[in-house]
């Protein structure tokens, strides 16, 4: 057998100069952190301040409110959207209810996975009554905007919309300008009547056709507004020229950007 030794070593960097670096400054509490940090900023937290602010936007539409959310199954979301079809208030959402409900298969093996699936059908069964509700696996944004057309309004957030991820994970959300809500509105277009491949209907999940060419929408690119990971030769999307992907515009700005000291990335996955 090989016999591996240990070697001890110190090394010195008393002559060492640092460069810009992260330094604790008191002692800090994660949990007393503020959750609005800036005008238009975010973050979630104990006190539940970003998710009381869409509640209380959704509160005020007046015409109708767009939500997109890869996971839903917030109860007071359902509740208030409840409350605002009584009023004539209209809902429309997209979701991806499919990652759980395709897990079927292993009901039998895993009792958690059978809880998830029963409380999904159950809450999107509820919602219909009062949103009409369009899926597919690929939904994968998270926002809430309402009036686009008359006085738009809304919300972008890295969370989806369940108690967990906005009431105890470390997610951000964004209060959008009016015309971002304007273009968003596009986006959110372009995925219920272009993309959606099921729409909640009778109790279930029933499978939609593709659109009538009139009913199409037309993504008209601008600068600086919210880019998308849709596929841009999807043949129910029309966009005009110029329109980027969000990889696209990323790796462009970063390309022209050939003056920046430092560049800051947060994702899920990397």
């Amino acid at each position: 057998m090989e016999t591996i030794s240990l070697i001890n070593q110190t090394y010195t960097f008393t002559d060492f100069t640092l460069r810009k670096v992260w330094a604790q400054q008191g002692n800090w509490n994660p949990e007393a952190r503020a959750e609005k940090i800036s005008p238009r900023l975010y973050v979630v937290g104990r006190e539940k301040t970003f998710k009381k602010e869409m509640i209380a936007l959704i509160q005020q539409a007046r015409e109708f409110t767009c939500i997109s959310s890869f996971l839903f199954s917030d109860d007071q979301f359902k509740e208030i959207i409840l409350k605002k079809a009584k009023e004539g208030v209209r809902t429309y959402v997209i979701s991806s209810p499919e990652t759980q409900l395709n897990k079927e298969h292993l009901m039998d093996d895993d009792p958690q996975i059978k809880k998830r699936i029963r409380e999904t059908k159950e809450f999107l069964l509820d919602l219909a009554q009062g949103a009409l509700i369009r899926t597919a696996p690929y939904f994968h944004g998270k926002f809430v905007i309402v009036d686009p057309k008359t006085n738009p309004r809304g919300y972008l957030s890295t969370a989806n919309f369940t108690p967990d991820a906005l009431e105890k994970n470390v997610e951000l959300g964004v209060a959008l300008t009016p015309d971002q809500v304007k273009f968003l509105y596009q986006q959110f277009c372009a995925g219920f009547w272009g993309l959606a491949t099921h729409e909640v209907r009778d109790k279930t999940l029933v499978p939609i056709k593709s659109p009538p060419e009139s009913l199409i929408p037309t993504l008209n690119h601008v600068d600086d507004m919210v880019h998308t990971t849709f596929i841009p030769d999807n043949p129910n999307i029309r966009q005009n020229n110029g329109g980027k992907t969000l990889k696209e515009w990323l790796l462009n700005t970063l390309d022209e950007k050939s003056d920046l000291e430092e560049v800051f990335i947060g994702a899920y996955g990397f």
